[in-house]
């Protein structure tokens, strides 16, 4: 019960240090996924041990990622068919917390490919569908 109260407690006081910063370099859907979702604050929070300090700075910093790409405007029309029915890109089994566990055969994909980007671009897309931080399809 102790352990549910600090992690509430941390919840709060990390949303509202993310909160009194300037909020322009985010995009506003993570914004209120924040300002409303405890599951989202506490995702960082999780993955930074509970660490209040790391998980600020991990949330500002994965936040600005997602709105410099797009990951929020990313849907299944934004991918080739062929990439959507890239053979070497899937998932198979959970991890040790029940997330889906992608699995990428990198042998097959070149690094200088001009399909890199899009590819990057569909392993975001995949995460954020699969694992569930997204509602959009």
């Amino acid at each position: 019960m102790e352990d549910q109260v600090d992690q509430e407690s941390l919840v709060i006081q990390l949303r509202n240090a993310f909160l009194q910063q300037n909020l322009e370099p985010f995009d506003s859907r993570d914004i209120s996924k924040i300002r409303n979702e405890d599951r989202a604050v506490l995702a960082y929070l999780m993955n930074s041990h509970f660490n209040l300090e790391k998980a600020y700075n991990m949330m500002t910093e994965s936040l600005k990622w997602r709105k410099s790409f797009g990951v929020n405007d990313l849907s299944k029309d934004s991918f080739s068919e062929e990439l959507l029915n890239d053979p070497y890109l899937y998932f198979k089994g959970y991890g040790k917390n029940g997330e889906p566990l992608l699995v990428l055969q990198l042998q097959y994909h070149k690094k200088e490919s001009e399909k890199l980007p899009d590819l990057k671009k569909y392993i975001a897309y995949l995460l954020e569908y699969r694992v569930g931080l997204s509602k959009k399809h």
